[in-house]
């Protein structure tokens, strides 16, 4: 990150956005289907990755749609939330690299130094993240309400004290996708000593 200047206006950190990246994917690896992580970045996260103080903003979700040059199609949706980065003693999470806490810190040093604010070592950082689901078929309800879900049991329930994430990965093994032909179908999956009804 770097400290963005127009003239000699320093801009607030907490409006800016920034690159973002691909952090982990499951399966690592499918068969004649390679891992197109820049079009994932771009099309998960087009506004970039987002900070907050204190309030972060509610989950939302989007579907997207990646289009290879040989026409083959791969349908996805994605759910961004805010993930709070630092502690209530100020300091960072583990999350994060070390490039980018010097940064960050330096970001909103400089900003509070230049607008004369003071952060209060209690006040609370957040970075959006997004999770994405994405396959072959235009299941975009499904996708959206297994994420909706999931996030919803994850923050009210602790699951497991599992990371959302985890549990992802275990609907890939667990959770198979009915045909589109079928009009009305539920898929149930436990996570945890909870059942997901979709």
């Amino acid at each position: 990150m770097k400290i963005l200047k127009i003239g000699e206006q320093v801009l607030n950190p907490y409006q800016c956005s920034y690159r973002c990246r691909v952090l982990c994917h499951y399966p690592n690896e499918v068969p004649n289907n390679l891992f197109d992580e820049d079009a994932i970045s771009r099309l998960s996260m087009p506004d970039g990755v987002y900070i907050r103080q204190n309030a972060p903003d509610p989950p939302t979700t989007h579907p997207f749609l990646i289009t290879r040059l040989d026409g083959t199609r791969y349908y996805g949706v994605a759910l961004t939330f805010f993930e709070q980065i630092n502690n209530d003693d100020g300091t960072f999470s583990d999350n994060l690299s070390s490039t980018a806490i010097i940064s960050l810190n330096r970001l909103i040093e400089n900003y509070n130094r230049t607008c004369r604010h003071q952060r209060r070592s209690s006040s609370l950082l957040y970075a959006s993240k997004a999770i994405c689901l994405i396959g072959s078929l235009a299941h975009y309800s499904t996708f959206k309400r297994i994420l909706e879900l999931l996030y919803r049991m994850t923050i009210e329930h602790d699951l497991l004290g599992l990371p959302f994430e985890a549990h992802l990965y275990n609907i890939l093994h667990e959770l198979h996708i009915p045909s589109p032909s079928l009009s009305h179908s539920v898929l149930k999956l436990n996570v945890g000593e909870r059942q997901l009804t979709v």
